[in-house]
């Protein structure tokens, strides 16, 4: 069974401008989210953004599985569900298990992302 993450990074977030690439404890906020996703036994960790800028520091990151998908402009307003973006993200990558973690908890570890991956296989 094919298992992805799905990581939702908007560069117009409210509040705080740019929060997914804010630095947190030395580097992007994202990364966080990112290395733990690497690290889990997930197949593939994808961002989905609108913003160059985002893409541009996620693929700087060079982490194997992590891969950037381009969200239209109209899943990046204040509007947009977080539904939305996931349902396009379905519409372009095949998978079995999806996994939603949010850039804003850097605490995640990799064996929560596993044991919840392992609850629904």
């Amino acid at each position: 069974m094919k298992t992805v993450i799905l990581i939702p990074v908007r560069g117009g977030s409210k509040g705080i401008s740019q929060k997914g690439i804010t630095d947190f404890c030395g580097q992007p906020l994202i990364y966080h989210a990112m290395e733990a996703c690497e690290k889990s036994i997930a197949n593939e960790v994808w961002i989905s953004t609108e913003n160059a800028l985002i893409k541009e520091i996620v693929l700087r990151g060079r982490l194997s599985k992590t891969h950037v998908i381009d969200r239209p402009k109209e899943l990046a307003t204040d509007e947009a569900t977080t539904e939305s973006v996931m349902f396009h993200f379905a519409k372009e990558v095949e998978f079995d298990i999806i996994v939603l973690v949010q850039c804003t908890s850097p605490m995640i570890c990799p064996k929560d992302i596993d044991k919840g991956i392992n609850m629904v296989a």
